[in-house]
């Protein structure tokens, strides 16, 4: 199957190939990539690109061609950038969680972090704000 060259439809394609909603395609060789990268980090799933792209499977990637090493690297330094942020996020909920408890107060965590555990790379997820329920408390 052959995407439209738009765009928006071959990052909406890589992000289900990220998140393992399709196993594989097949994109149209005349893809703006800078358009498709910038699109990506506009919307904040530049992370979610590398997995779906392939690029941490040597030799599979859709980008190999020489032309397209810098894309490869600033998608890289934002996934990093992205891990490195999911572990403070991580971290933060731990201790945030911690406080509570030694308060004597129940904390549900609400969406983000949950959410990204759904995920295939649940670190590729960008985190945002910590919602808590406290319970009325």
């Amino acid at each position: 199957m052959h995407l439209e060259n738009s765009s928006a439809e071959i990052l909406f394609r890589l992000l289900r190939l990220a998140l393992g909603c399709e196993s594989e395609g097949v994109l149209s060789e005349t893809v703006d990539w800078n358009g498709v990268v910038d699109l990506a980090f506009e919307q904040g799933v530049a992370a979610l690109m590398v997995d779906g792209l392939g690029l941490r499977d040597e030799g599979n990637s859709l980008l190999e061609s020489e032309e397209l090493e810098d894309l490869r690297y600033e998608l890289f330094g934002e996934a990093l950038a992205c891990e490195d942020d999911y572990r403070k996020h991580q971290q933060t909920i731990e201790k945030l969680a911690g406080l509570y408890r030694s308060e004597g107060i129940d904390m549900l965590l609400l969406k983000g972090y949950g959410l990204s555990l759904n995920y295939p790379v649940p670190e590729h997820r960008p985190s945002g704000d910590i919602d808590i329920y406290l319970y009325g408390k």
